[in-house]
């Protein structure tokens, strides 16, 4: 899918170098008992900045979820609060700096 946002074949505005961010959700979205495959897609997020050059993740860790916000019928938390949005939001700025920098390591 990286490799699709980045081909300028199949998006004329896009470059091989395109950073690319990728955000893990809110820690008890992932860690619901219920939902025991979640933490296949927090892995599978977690490992992008490995696998794919130019790319980034950015933490969730510690980011609180918006009570006045709750989905589905287990009331999960899928929002973030304010502040933990601004906080994201630096995190993001710092994940996209570091996505320029991870360029493929030469032979």
């Amino acid at each position: 899918m990286i490799s699709a946002f980045r081909d300028p074949k199949v998006l004329p505005f896009s470059y091989p170098e395109l950073p690319f961010l990728c955000a893990n959700m809110m820690p008890a979205w992932v860690a619901n008992p219920d939902h025991p495959l979640r933490l296949g897609v927090f892995t599978a997020i977690a490992l992008v900045d490995q696998l794919s050059p130019y790319s980034a993740t950015v933490s969730s860790f510690g980011l609180v979820g918006d009570p006045g916000y709750p989905a589905g019928n287990d009331h999960e938390l899928v929002h973030f609060t304010a502040q933990s949005q601004r906080l994201l939001g630096k995190r993001y700025f710092a994940a996209y700096s570091l996505a320029k920098l991870n360029a493929p390591v030469a032979n």
